[in-house]
Protein backbone atom coordinates (compact mmCIF):
# COMPACT_ATOMS: atom_id res chain seq x y z
CA UNK A 1 0.00 0.00 0.00
CA UNK A 2 1.05 3.08 -0.83
CA UNK A 3 2.00 5.73 1.82
CA UNK A 4 0.06 8.73 2.52
CA UNK A 5 2.87 11.29 1.64
CA UNK A 6 2.98 9.54 -1.78
CA UNK A 7 -0.93 9.69 -2.63
CA UNK A 8 -0.66 13.67 -2.64
CA UNK A 9 2.15 14.26 -4.88
CA UNK A 10 1.75 16.68 -7.42
CA UNK A 11 2.10 16.50 -11.03
CA UNK A 12 2.36 20.17 -11.28
CA UNK A 13 2.08 23.88 -9.95
CA UNK A 14 0.97 26.56 -12.43
CA UNK A 15 1.18 30.15 -12.22
CA UNK A 16 -0.72 32.48 -14.15
CA UNK A 17 -0.28 35.89 -14.71
CA UNK A 18 -1.90 38.23 -16.72
CA UNK A 19 -4.89 35.74 -18.18
CA UNK A 20 -2.66 32.91 -19.84
CA UNK A 21 -4.04 29.70 -18.47
CA UNK A 22 -6.69 31.05 -16.47
CA UNK A 23 -9.38 33.59 -17.01
CA UNK A 24 -11.68 35.41 -14.51
CA UNK A 25 -15.67 35.23 -15.09
CA UNK A 26 -17.05 37.47 -14.97
CA UNK A 27 -14.19 39.90 -15.70
CA UNK A 28 -12.94 42.25 -13.46
CA UNK A 29 -14.31 45.15 -15.60
CA UNK A 30 -17.47 43.88 -15.51
CA UNK A 31 -17.44 43.41 -11.45
CA UNK A 32 -16.81 47.16 -12.10
CA UNK A 33 -19.28 48.05 -14.38
CA UNK A 34 -22.20 46.13 -12.00
CA UNK A 35 -21.05 48.32 -9.18
CA UNK A 36 -21.67 51.46 -10.70
CA UNK A 37 -24.86 49.83 -12.17
CA UNK A 38 -26.14 49.26 -8.37
CA UNK A 39 -25.08 52.37 -7.35
CA UNK A 40 -27.27 54.54 -9.64
CA UNK A 41 -24.48 55.57 -11.76
CA UNK A 42 -24.84 55.11 -15.76
CA UNK A 43 -21.29 53.70 -17.24
CA UNK A 44 -20.91 51.91 -20.43
CA UNK A 45 -18.81 48.54 -20.91
CA UNK A 46 -16.24 50.28 -23.07
CA UNK A 47 -15.78 53.16 -20.62
CA UNK A 48 -15.74 50.78 -17.69
CA UNK A 49 -13.06 48.01 -19.58
CA UNK A 50 -10.74 51.47 -20.06
CA UNK A 51 -11.54 52.48 -16.15
CA UNK A 52 -10.31 49.15 -14.70
CA UNK A 53 -7.52 49.01 -17.24
CA UNK A 54 -6.23 52.06 -15.55
CA UNK A 55 -7.07 50.66 -12.08
CA UNK A 56 -5.25 47.49 -13.14
CA UNK A 57 -1.79 49.54 -13.96
CA UNK A 58 -1.98 51.18 -10.78
CA UNK A 59 -2.94 48.20 -9.16
CA UNK A 60 0.31 46.70 -10.49
CA UNK A 61 2.79 49.73 -9.56
CA UNK A 62 1.55 49.68 -6.33
CA UNK A 63 2.06 46.15 -5.41
CA UNK A 64 5.50 46.51 -6.98
CA UNK A 65 6.47 49.82 -4.60
CA UNK A 66 5.29 48.26 -1.57
CA UNK A 67 7.30 44.45 -2.56
CA UNK A 68 10.39 47.25 -2.65
CA UNK A 69 9.81 48.51 0.75
CA UNK A 70 6.86 51.55 0.39
CA UNK A 71 4.77 51.45 3.27
CA UNK A 72 1.60 48.80 2.60
CA UNK A 73 -1.60 51.28 1.68
CA UNK A 74 -4.44 50.10 4.11
CA UNK A 75 -6.58 48.05 2.16
CA UNK A 76 -9.90 50.65 2.47
CA UNK A 77 -7.79 53.79 1.14
CA UNK A 78 -6.18 50.85 -1.76
CA UNK A 79 -9.60 50.01 -2.79
CA UNK A 80 -10.78 53.62 -2.72
CA UNK A 81 -8.10 54.41 -4.63
CA UNK A 82 -8.53 51.71 -7.38
CA UNK A 83 -12.04 52.79 -8.05
CA UNK A 84 -10.78 56.80 -8.33
CA UNK A 85 -8.74 56.02 -11.01
CA UNK A 86 -11.20 53.80 -12.86
CA UNK A 87 -14.03 56.38 -12.22
CA UNK A 88 -11.18 59.51 -12.90
CA UNK A 89 -10.84 57.32 -16.41
CA UNK A 90 -13.75 56.44 -17.69
CA UNK A 91 -15.60 60.13 -16.35
CA UNK A 92 -12.66 62.61 -17.26
CA UNK A 93 -15.08 65.52 -17.62
CA UNK A 94 -16.17 65.40 -13.86
CA UNK A 95 -14.97 67.27 -11.28
CA UNK A 96 -12.59 65.62 -8.65
CA UNK A 97 -15.29 66.31 -6.26
CA UNK A 98 -17.80 64.38 -7.88
CA UNK A 99 -15.89 61.72 -8.55
CA UNK A 100 -14.60 60.83 -4.92
CA UNK A 101 -18.82 60.97 -4.47
CA UNK A 102 -19.43 58.17 -6.67
CA UNK A 103 -16.50 56.27 -4.88
CA UNK A 104 -17.88 56.49 -1.31
CA UNK A 105 -21.34 54.98 -2.92
CA UNK A 106 -19.09 52.10 -4.49
CA UNK A 107 -17.16 51.18 -1.30
CA UNK A 108 -20.15 49.40 0.08
CA UNK A 109 -21.05 47.44 -3.01
CA UNK A 110 -19.28 43.87 -3.55
CA UNK A 111 -19.95 42.91 -7.00
CA UNK A 112 -20.84 39.42 -7.97
CA UNK A 113 -18.60 36.90 -7.50
CA UNK A 114 -15.85 35.64 -9.49
CA UNK A 115 -14.68 31.79 -10.66
CA UNK A 116 -11.63 31.21 -12.64
CA UNK A 117 -12.45 29.34 -15.80
CA UNK A 118 -9.43 27.66 -18.33
CA UNK A 119 -9.17 29.33 -21.43
CA UNK A 120 -10.11 26.91 -23.99
CA UNK A 121 -7.21 25.21 -25.97
CA UNK A 122 -4.55 25.92 -23.20
CA UNK A 123 -4.42 22.57 -21.60
CA UNK A 124 -5.01 19.06 -22.64
CA UNK A 125 -4.34 15.63 -20.80
CA UNK A 126 -0.98 13.65 -21.94
CA UNK A 127 -1.50 9.96 -23.51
Amino acid sequence: MANERDSKRYEAILFDVGDTLLTKNPADFQVFAERYQEAGIVLDMERAKIGWKNSELWIKQQILKEMAGEPRVPDHEFFRWSDSIALQTAFGEKLYEDIWEMVSLLLPLQGQRQSWDVIAGKFHKSP
